[in-house]
């Protein structure tokens, strides 16, 4: 490449286009990826002093582009943080993966990821506290990065009880999980609740799923005996007035 070519893509990487006309598709398409993945690395890195410290120029500064290319990537501050949250969970799935197969019983596979989400929270709690909020405060022009979350947590989820070969029910259970989890991210952002409190509702879900469908739950060809949502119902309501009921005994003795 002449030096007046090479002068010129640079112009064109300040100027936030990316230098595509002397490159074959492959090339363009490896520099997309790499530059990326870069752009949501310095954002993670960023994220972890807290929502607040996360500046467009920064991350751009840091990841040695342009601004106008993050904005062409990612058209906001959120779409940019929870597409950072999506890469951050593909590298938690393969940190966890590897041992996450070896444990037989699928509740103890649930329990563990729940228990890793919340070690690795507890050690990066700003970066937690950033990404909940990006993904609270979302609007409807993020959906489509809030959806791929959502199926990257679903997946963990229904991976870890069916052990790689979820079922349909299965993905039910994990959507019930990370519905859980997308519920506590907002009582997170708005400080309503600690990390901690996160990890015992998850805990608690995973106990409740335990006592409602035992160790059929685990099978390779699981369907459940109903539709998750009128399994939900019926046992809510079988095992609620038994549980207030109890609840009220033990505070009456």
């Amino acid at each position: 490449m002449s030096k007046a070519q090479n002068n010129g893509d640079r112009s064109a990487e300040q100027a936030g286009h990316d230098p595509v006309h002397s490159m074959s598709p492959d090339r363009v398409t490896v520099q997309h990826i790499s530059r990326r993945t870069r752009i949501l690395e310095e954002s993670l890195s960023a994220a972890a002093a807290g929502y607040e410290e996360v500046n467009i120029r920064d991350v751009a500064q840091r990841a040695g582009v342009a601004v106008g290319t993050i904005y062409r990537y990612f058209p906001s501050k959120e779409h940019l943080l929870v597409s950072a949250l999506g890469r951050w969970l593909e590298g938690f799935e393969r940190n966890v993966s590897p041992h996450l197969y070896s444990i037989d019983d699928p509740y103890e596979r649930l329990r563990y990821v729940v228990e890793e989400l919340h070690r690795e929270v507890h050690c990066r709690p700003l970066l937690a506290e950033a990404m909940a909020r990006a993904h609270v405060v979302a609007d409807a022009s993020v959906t489509l990065e809030v959806e791929m979350v959502r199926s990257q947590l679903i997946d963990l989820f229904a991976d870890a009880v069916s052990r790689g070969k979820p079922t349909a029910s299965h993905i039910d259970v994990a959507a019930l999980l990370t519905d859980v989890l997308a519920a506590n991210l907002l009582t997170l952002a708005h400080d309503r609740a600690q990390i901690g409190d996160v990890r015992r509702r998850l805990q608690l879900m995973v106990e409740l799923l335990a006592t409602r469908h035992g160790a059929a739950i685990g099978s390779p060809d699981w369907h459940g005996t109903r539709n998750i949502s009128e399994q939900s119902s019926h046992w809510f309501y079988d095992w609620a007035p038994r549980a207030s009921g109890a609840a009220r005994r033990k505070i009456g003795s």
